[in-house]
């Protein structure tokens, strides 16, 4: 063979064998990185709700036009509501019995990452009933449970050393009361547009409104607490000339929680008198002294004017 066919040879294999190379650690650094995926999203699966709300990354979660969640949505505030992506609604699918053992595990699910106490449940629901038999029943229902949410979130009712949690599903999940918790926290950084975003969970109405659960009434007070501390907070940090629509908003959501609550009532007051609308403002304060003195039986003492002045 002559040298010059010879060499071009040599380098025609190097070109090749180099294609080759680079080809084999192409796929090589696309498998790497689908396998990182896989797990990342993995581990995703099986995260505890009170692990994920303290996550900082997902507080952009919260700024989403809520009223347009029609699916994969439990909705605690106002009527209690679930729907799903394949069944659609199925919140009738609930018993009374389902429906407060489901509401017990994920209000317990987004306050620990355990979750319910088994014994907890077995005592509330089947106080008096033999061990082996409300072990049986609290078995039966909880399968009840799983097949309810198991052909659009899986498994996500979850037994584990002790404990039942919800976990959050692996699609696309929107609960109001998840997301209130997640951005009540970070409120104070949030700007005027994400905090109006955020109120607009209180839009369907009270914290299980129609809900009269002995257990949940701490739940009801925690959140209160929470809200009210916040909101509040908010009404300090924005303007009354700039920003009365929206502190108008701020105080209504306090007012859910407690209806005579005083910086609500100054907040709604300075606003409509900033909006020029005195009527508004007016009103707003004769329906606080009437429930003022409905709840006390005494007479609200601050006048109108000193409020507003």
């Amino acid at each position: 063979m002559p040298l010059n066919l010879f060499l071009l040879s040599c380098t025609l294999l190097s070109v090749i064998n180099l294609k080759v190379g680079l080809w084999i650690i192409g796929i090589l650094v696309f498998d790497i990185v689908i396998l990182l995926i896989y797990f990342k999203r993995k581990r995703k699966t099986g995260n505890a709700i009170a692990s994920d709300i303290t996550d900082s990354s997902r507080i952009s979660d919260i700024i989403l036009s809520n009223n347009e969640v029609s699916e994969n949505a439990v909705f605690l505030f106002g009527d209690f509501k679930i729907s799903t992506s394949v069944q659609k609604e199925i919140t009738a699918k609930f018993s009374p019995l389902l429906k407060e053992l489901f509401l017990m595990i994920l209000l317990y699910s987004v306050k620990n990452e355990k979750g319910l106490s088994s014994s907890k449940a077995l005592d509330y629901f089947w106080n008096g009933m033999p061990s082996k038999n409300a072990k049986n029943n609290m078995a039966v229902n909880l399968g009840k449970l799983r097949s309810l949410f198991v052909e659009d979130w899986g498994n996500c009712i979850v037994n584990k050393e002790g404990y039942v949690r919800f976990e959050l599903p692996d699609n696309d999940f929107y609960c109001d009361y998840i997301q209130l918790n997640l951005g009540i926290s970070r409120i104070q950084e949030f700007n005027k547009q994400e905090i109006s975003d955020l109120l607009v969970v209180f839009k369907r109405g009270k914290f299980l409104e129609a809900v009269n659960y002995e257990w949940a009434d701490q739940f009801k007070a925690d959140l209160a607490d929470k809200v009210i501390e916040s909101l509040v907070g908010i009404t300090k940090k924005l303007d009354t000339s700039e920003d009365s629509s929206l502190l108008i908003r701020v105080a209504n959501s306090i007012e859910l929680f407690d209806s005579v609550n005083e910086d609500a009532l100054f907040t709604k007051c300075k606003a409509y008198v900033a909006l020029k609308k005195h009527n508004l403002a007016k009103e707003t304060y004769n329906r606080y002294v009437n429930e003022y003195r409905l709840l006390y039986d005494v007479e609200y003492e601050r006048t109108f004017k000193s409020i507003i002045d």
